[in-house]
């Protein structure tokens, strides 16, 4: 991933510890200063999936607010949600990998990544390059 894109930048939003509307201000204030910065083309996602750990609602709601929140910033911005064993596929070479796994695949392609960098931004990291083979791949068969 790294030789064709280089990695920008990387960080995690962290609202665990605020109220659900707090943490939808926040979502929509952390995009439009992500939007400002960088001026995205389109935006690669996790689509929420159910879980025993999390409350799979409030994933899903906080996915349609940053699309929402993509929307207001660009209309028709295109926004891409992948399902964990897609992207994990490409990232750590099997659809149910664990984040430990992404993780340490994730280091070897990006070495300049600190060692203890969380689990959900080289989750992230592995989404965004599923995204760019993806998007290559669509180039190259044009």
């Amino acid at each position: 991933m790294e030789g064709d894109h280089e990695l920008v930048a990387y960080g995690l939003l962290d609202f665990t510890s605020k109220a659900y509307s707090d943490r939808f201000l926040g979502i929509t204030q952390a995009m439009s200063a992500l939007w400002r910065h960088y001026h995205p083309d389109e935006v690669a996602m996790e689509r929420p999936f159910k879980s025993l750990r999390c409350d799979t609602s409030a994933l899903i709601v906080a996915v349609r607010c940053v699309k929402d929140c993509c929307q207001r910033l660009k209309p028709k911005l295109p926004v891409y949600l992948y399902a964990p064993g897609q992207w994990k596929k490409s990232a750590a070479g099997q659809g149910n990998a664990t984040k430990d796994d992404v993780a340490r695949c994730i280091s070897l392609l990006y070495p300049q990544l600190p060692p203890d960098l969380a689990n959900d931004i080289t989750d992230a990291i592995g989404i965004g390059g599923h995204h760019m083979g993806i998007r290559k791949l669509e180039g190259m068969a044009k």
